[in-house]
């Protein structure tokens, strides 16, 4: 996807870091600053100053690839 979309708009990541160090790639939580438990409460909450940084991190992006996503909670997909 990459060659064809260009370099920034394809990132890979895998709900392990088992899988993600095979996949040469970032853990879902580590990519898209997820929690490592719950996204309620205030462990849960990015400073907006933060969440813009990541916002325009990722605006550029048109394919998400999750290795393994079968192994993800419904409610994370």
């Amino acid at each position: 996807m990459s060659f064809f979309l260009g370099s920034d708009t394809t990132r890979i990541s895998a709900p392990t870091n088992t899988t993600a160090r095979v996949a040469v790639c970032d853990t879902c939580h580590a990519l898209y600053k997820l929690p490592p438990s719950s996204l309620h409460g205030a462990r849960g909450k990015l400073s907006a100053p933060v969440l813009n940084k990541y916002r325009r991190r990722l605006e550029n992006v048109k394919v998400h690839i999750i290795a393994k996503i079968s192994m993800l909670p419904s409610n994370m997909c």
